[in-house]
């Protein structure tokens, strides 16, 4: 039996199913390759609530019951695992799970003992926008580290990694119109491999030493530039860092030196304004908080609002009711 809920938008698509047949099992996890042998003879149960992007996959997977599972993960794809509850006896390629890291799959072989209980969340993202979004050194340690099947972590940073993905997932199944919007889904997929970086821990990667003025102010000068008639909802920090031609480092030294905060922070702010001359100059009835957020990439609308606030000392719906008094020119 298999009982699907799915919301059909292709790509993005966001859904649940829940199966009792390992055979369904194996048949609706593909782009997977595997196996799936339970290891008891009570009944089999696996739900899977799923956001897909053209950039990741995530899952929330549940087991009711203990299984054996090996194969292949998918090609061109760069995995890892999240636990949420975990099976006393669940492992990943014979090793137990442990707060030490995230277990990891670039393409190639999978195995794993998942227990009765095991909840995790599953993600799944393509090499492709992992080359294309990060600077070559820090590709290169991501996935140098993925290739040793453990994505070094701590146990805090790895709670948190869960709260925002289950948050992430929980959002586009609320309000799934959100997908509709270009923005919201590159605000996702760079959400996602930002809060990944900030979680693992990457060896190899060299400290540099403070940059000269004179390269930090080159590199700012490009960014700014670019700036100009850039895409704010579909830049980030490492596309704008290869647009001037620095490292992210030196570009966060002259953003912070020019006007006290990190480039990320900046983007963001641009970004604040710009949902705020929307708001304030769209005539009346013609556009909504919610689809000026969206147009920005700001998906999480209660916390959206909230930094609104904070910024501008009212909220987007005030804003969006504002009605401007023109004083007609006096004759002289």
């Amino acid at each position: 039996m298999i009982s699907p809920k799915i919301q059909p938008t292709a790509p993005p698509l966001i859904g649940s199913l829940e199966v009792n047949d390992p055979v369904l099992y194996e048949e609706i996890a593909r782009p997977w390759d595997f196996c799936v042998t339970p290891l008891t003879a009570g009944p089999f149960v696996h739900r899977k609530a799923f956001l897909l992007t053209p950039a990741f996959a995530l899952f929330q997977d549940s087991f009711e019951c203990p299984c054996r599972v090996f194969g292949m993960t998918p090609p061109g794809l760069l995995g890892f695992a999240v636990p949420i509850c975990l099976g006393r006896r669940s492992t990943f390629w014979g090793d137990s799970l442990h707060e030490q890291g995230l277990p990891a799959s670039p393409p190639g072989a999978l195995e794993a003992n998942i227990d009765a209980g095991q909840v995790h969340l599953i993600v799944l993202i393509s090499l492709e926008f992992i080359h294309r979004t990060l600077a070559p050194e820090v590709a290169s340690a991501l996935l140098s580290a993925a290739a040793t099947r453990v994505l070094p972590a701590s146990g805090a940073k790895i709670d948190g990694l869960k709260r925002r993905l289950l948050c992430m997932l929980r959002q586009a199944h609320r309000r799934p119109m959100m997908l509709e919007h270009p923005a919201v889904l590159r605000a996702l997929e760079a959400d996602l491999l930002a809060r990944l970086l900030e979680t693992v821990e990457l060896p190899g990667l060299s400290a540099e030493r403070r940059p000269s003025p004179i390269k930090r102010q080159r590199g700012l000068d490009r960014a700014l530039e670019f700036l100009r008639d850039a895409d704010l909802s579909a830049l980030t920090v490492p596309r704008l860092c290869g647009e001037s031609g620095v490292s992210q480092r030196t570009l966060e030294y002259a953003f912070l030196d020019t006007y006290g905060m990190a480039p990320l922070a900046f983007l963001r702010r641009w970004r604040f304004h710009a949902v705020r001359r929307q708001l304030r100059l769209a005539p009346a009835g013609s556009l909504t908080v919610t689809q000026a957020a969206y147009a920005q990439g700001f998906y999480q609308l209660g916390r959206f609002t909230a930094e609104y606030r904070q910024l501008f000392g009212e909220g987007p719906l005030e804003t969006l009711r504002w009605t401007p008094r023109l004083r007609p020119d006096r004759a002289g």
